[in-house]
């Protein structure tokens, strides 16, 4: 039963990131919601660290360029804490989608990034929840 609560997870989770990439964000911000509940479910850190990142690069496509920082710092201490690296592809990901608010929020870049490696995963899920519950 657990398990097939995890995979349920993964398909929200995928399927997200398959809205997301079609610019479909209402429904992947649906699928992100009921992936976070799933992966919770089991307390499956790894899969959270993955989903923050997920959010993250939606968090970016809206326009909510504070939260995709605060939730990319969420998943590097979940990372870190697990031994759990990025993969190359997926860090390539980011660095395409961070280099343009670097810029654009100047020295607030880097606080944003260490304010969300001191979250508490319930005050991450909390910015799972404002990307995904936002316009």
């Amino acid at each position: 039963m657990v398990g097939d609560t995890w995979m349920v997870g993964l398909g929200h989770n995928n399927l997200g990131n398959a809205h997301r990439g079609l610019g479909e964000f209402d429904d992947a911000r649906r699928q992100y919601v009921a992936a976070l509940e799933s992966y919770r479910a089991y307390d499956d850190e790894w899969a959270l660290a993955i989903l923050y990142e997920d959010v993250a690069l939606l968090a970016a496509a809206t326009g909510r360029a504070e939260s995709c920082l605060r939730l990319v710092g969420a998943a590097d201490e979940t990372r870190a804490r697990l031994g759990s690296p990025r993969a190359p592809d997926v860090q390539a990901q980011l660095d395409h989608t961070l280099a343009p608010l670097r810029p654009a929020l100047g020295a607030s870049f880097d606080s944003l990034i260490d304010t969300g490696r001191r979250l508490t995963g319930s005050e991450t899920d909390h910015e799972v929840l404002v990307v995904c519950r936002a316009p």
